[in-house]
Formats: structure tokens, sequence, C-alpha cells
């Protein structure tokens, strides 16, 4: 059996179906609107039990979109493709989490993409855990250095599985981890703000401070150089 990679990079907004993914996805940088999102005014979570229970509408909408991600989820574990009724449903629910709070979507994706568990603990009706997350999903997405941060501990994590499957002999596997940074670097571009904190942090990446090329572009090309060193090996 083939050894699982660490997942790529979430920095805490990207929009999904609301299915953890088992191959991991780009870069989160908090750019992108999730579904059913309208661009209201960013409002606060509600964080204590009491306010959820003054708002049960709340946790009900979190359970229902929980139970149509766990749906989905269970769909792709089996290799099967998600059905029209089911992204339908996952937009619905979206839209009912957004009407609450505004881009409450995309941070419950991003709480269930970080820590899968959470599902099955918001299917059953258990969402005080899962409120917390949101909250911390919220509070990274609105702040590019929080969202650097998470940028520079998942990337540094991947280069080391990288590092390591090159290591062993595993070319399809340092690959396919190559592909994930390559697709995460790409995406900064949509993120100016990440972009500037990650151009102050260079030699965390292991990039030299440069000032004529983005920091998504610099990464683009240590990947390159990464992997023509592994071919020549």
């Amino acid at each position: 059996m083939p050894r699982r990679e660490k997942g790529a990079i979430n920095t805490g907004s990207e929009p999904a179906l609301g299915s953890p993914s088992r191959e991991g996805g780009p870069i989160n940088t908090g750019s992108e609107p999730a579904l059913g999102n309208h661009g209201r005014k960013e409002g606060p979570i509600n964080t204590t039990s009491r306010l959820i229970s003054d708002q049960p509408t709340q946790a009900t909408a979190i359970q229902r979109y929980a139970r149509v991600a766990a749906d989905i989820e269970q769909m792709q574990s089996k290799g099967l493709p998600v059905l029209a009724h089911q992204e339908t449903a996952m937009r619905q629910a979206g839209a009912r989490l957004d009407a609450i709070r505004p881009d409450s979507a995309r941070d419950l994706a991003s709480a269930f993409r970080r820590d899968p568990k959470l599902v099955e603990q918001a299917t059953t009706g258990n969402v005080g855990g899962v409120v917390r997350a949101m909250a911390e999903e919220q509070r990274v997405r609105l702040d590019p250095e929080a969202r650097a941060d998470r940028f520079v501990e998942s990337w540094q994590k991947m280069q080391q599985a990288r590092a390591e499957r090159e290591q062993a002999g595993d070319g399809t596997s340092a690959e396919r981890l190559r592909k994930r940074m390559e697709k995460a670097a790409g995406g900064l571009h949509r993120d100016p703000q990440l972009e500037s904190a990650l151009r102050r942090r260079a030699p965390e990446l292991a990039l030299k401070r440069e000032s004529e090329r983005s920091i998504g572009d610099a990464l683009s090309s240590s990947l390159d150089r990464g992997r023509d060193r592994g071919m020549s090996r």
C-alpha cells in the first residue's frame, strides 16, 4: 500500500464542497468567496454554549452542512463522483450558514479540512468545538500574518516530506507533492496581502530576499531546482 503524503497547505479559507480532501488541496488564502456568500459585512462567530443555544439556527445549519459533507466524503472515499443533488444540497447548506454570518461556509469547510473529526461531531449536533474551530479559521482568514504563519508551517512540512520521498526513491510520491506545492505557489497572486507578508519571511521558505519577482514565482522556481537535483541523483 503506498504511503499517504501530508496534506497541502491550508491557510484558512478555501471554499470547498465540504469534504476533507484525501489528496490535499491548494493554498487556502482567504481570497475566494464561499458558496452562498453575498458579500455582506463580516460578523463575529458565536463561540459560547449560551450563544449557540440562543441561536439554534446556527447549530442546525452547521449540522446540515456537516451531514452533506459526510455524504460527499463517503462518495469520494469509494471513488465515486459527487452527485448533482449533493452539490445542490451543499450550496443550499452553505447559503443557510452565510445567511447567519457571511463566510461561515468558507470557515466551516476550512475547519473540516484541518480536522476531519469535526465532521462527525457536527453531524450528531455536537457543534461547540466546531464553532470554536470556525472562529479560529475566521481569525486566520482575516489576518495576513496568521495566514503567513500557516503557509510557512505547511510549506516547510511539505518540503521535508518531499525530500524524504526522494531519498527513499519514491519518485512518484515526491512528484505528487511537488505538484501540490506548485499549485500552492501559483495561487499566491490571488492574495496580495499574504504574498507581502511572506516576502518578509523569505528565508523561512529557503528563498533569498528579492524585489524583482513575486514570492509565488520564486517558490515555483525553487521547486524546479529541487526537481533537477532529484533527477541528477
